[in-house]
């Protein structure tokens, strides 16, 4: 049983890491964007964004935690604090709301320019996801916890339109079974997010046992 939980989590090692390289939007086709999964609309301009120091991000104020979210990811890569801008009309890269833009749930528009980039969404889990596509626009080193020297954060003029056909889009972690550790589902989450996928299935329990410590039911895992 030892041996068969190592493979398994060798295995999911060997996706994770996959999967970590596959969201580059720099194609083998250089006049190609590949995004995945693929928008519904995909329309590549002139030109490209430079991210620098100076950037700023600007949003609206239900979408503080999405606009810090990309701040941080952004953040731990480059190792620039980009400067939020609440309520901002103006700003380097600018989040708002607009359900008459885009009018289906989880939508978004992403227009990314020389200039700057606008990502306006129907609700806050469509900018949540406009952020996972524009993030696989730059180099595949913006997935770096570190920060990382030498890269130039760069992002082809494009414009996207795009929205889920499915409103489930899951997949199961089973951890009934086989032991992961917190930073292992902290990570499988993260790679859920990064596709698109919106439900996760936590299998805690099976005849095997009780995994999951509730304090205030001891037995459970006493007996479990």
């Amino acid at each position: 049983m030892k041996s068969y939980r190592t493979m398994c989590k060798k295995t999911w090692a060997v996706i994770l890491a996959i999967a970590c390289h596959l969201p580059a939007a720099w194609a083998t086709n250089a006049n190609e964007i590949e995004l995945i999964p693929k928008p519904v609309h995909v329309e590549q301009t002139s030109g490209n964004f430079r991210l620098s120091p100076k950037s700023t991000i600007g949003y609206d104020a239900a979408l503080q935690g999405q606009a810090e979210y990309l701040q941080q990811v952004l953040g731990q890569s480059t190792g620039w604090d980009l400067k939020l801008k609440k309520d901002a009309r103006k700003a380097t890269i600018l989040l708002t709301l607009n359900p008459e833009k885009v009018d289906k749930p989880e939508g978004y528009r992403l227009d990314v320019t020389p200039k700057g980039i606008s990502l306006t969404g129907r609700d806050a889990g469509g900018i949540f996801y406009g952020i996972q596509t524009l993030l696989q626009l730059f180099p595949p080193q913006v997935y770096s916890d570190k920060r990382q020297h030498g890269v130039e954060w760069i992002a082809p003029a494009v414009t996207i339109y795009d929205a889920p056909n499915r409103p489930w889009r899951g997949m199961m972690l089973d951890v009934a079974r086989y032991f992961y550790d917190k930073e292992f589902v902290k990570k499988y989450i993260d790679m859920m997010a990064m596709y698109k996928l919106n439900k996760l299935q936590f299998h805690l329990i099976d005849d095997s046992g009780w995994r999951l410590e509730i304090k205030k039911y001891p037995r459970l895992t006493e007996v479990g």
